[in-house]
């Protein structure tokens, strides 16, 4: 069996996790992050500009 690809459930949790902590902008780790009401987590700077450029995230 090849190590790196096969994906055991706790590989699976950490890259879960890994994702969880991108902001969706940028897709880099988030900083200084923001809740929006609707539950979506940004960093401050991305959703800023983007609700700046009103460009909408789809």
């Amino acid at each position: 069996m090849d190590v790196i690809r096969s994906r055991t459930p706790e590989l699976c949790r950490v890259q879960n996790l890994q994702e969880a902590l991108l902001c969706p902008i940028c897709r880099d780790y988030f900083k200084d992050p923001v809740i929006l009401k609707c539950g979506h987590n940004f960093c401050r700077s991305c959703i800023a500009q983007r609700l700046k450029s009103r460009v909408v995230l789809v």
